[in-house]
C-alpha cells in the first residue's frame, strides 16, 4: 500500500533540544552529529523504525515506537539515509521483530542530513516523519519485504 505522509526538513541553529520521551526504545544508535528526526506513530500498532545509510547500508539508528507515541532521534551525523519501518504486534526482543500482524515499508525520498558551517555558526537538518497517512502529506512510501527491512 502506498500512502502519503508528512516528511519535512528544517534548518536549525539552536543547540539545546528537549529530551526524548521515556516510552521510546533505542535499539541501535551510532554517530554523533547535530541532526534530528522526529517520528510520529499515529498508526494503530507499535512500530520499529530504522534509519539506514543509503551509501553503506549501515543501520545508523533503530528505535521502537508505541502506537500513538512519538520520539525524536538526536545526534544524527551527516548522511544520506533511507527511513524504513515495520508495524505489528507481539515484539520479540531477542529476534528484534514483531511476531504478528506485520507490515514493512520505506519512505521513497532519502533524508539528507547535512551540517553546514556558516558565518553565523553551524546549520543542520531536522526532519519530521509520520508513519500514518495525513492530509496533504507529501512523502510516499513503498511496501518492502522483511528481508529488505
Amino acid at each position: 500500500m502506498i500512502f502519503s505522509a508528512v516528511l519535512q526538513s528544517v534548518s536549525a541553529f539552536e543547540s539545546t533540544l528537549p529530551t526524548a520521551p521515556a516510552h521510546d526504545t533505542t535499539l541501535i544508535a551510532s554517530a554523533q552529529g547535530r541532526g534530528t528526526l522526529r517520528i510520529i506513530n499515529g498508526t494503530g500498532q507499535d512500530a520499529a523504525v530504522k534509519l539506514v545509510d543509503s551509501r553503506t547500508g549501515e543501520t545508523r539508528h533503530f528505535v521502537r515506537i508505541g502506537s500513538g507515541d512519538e520520539i525524536t532521534i538526536r545526534g544524527i551525523s551527516p548522511c544520506s539515509c533511507i527511513l524504513k519501518a515495520t508495524t505489528g504486534t507481539n515484539w520479540d526482543q531477542r529476534a528484534g521483530r514483531f511476531l504478528q500482524s506485520r507490515a514493512f515499508f520505506q519512505f521513497n525520498d532519502r533524508l539528507e542530513f547535512r551540517e553546514t558551517r556558516t558565518h553565523n555558526g553551524v546549520e543542520w537538518s531536522n526532519y519530521t516523519a509520520t508513519l500514518h497517512p495525513v492530509a496533504d502529506g507529501r512523502a510516499l512510501t513503498t511496501p518492502i519485504s522483511e528481508s529488505n527491512f
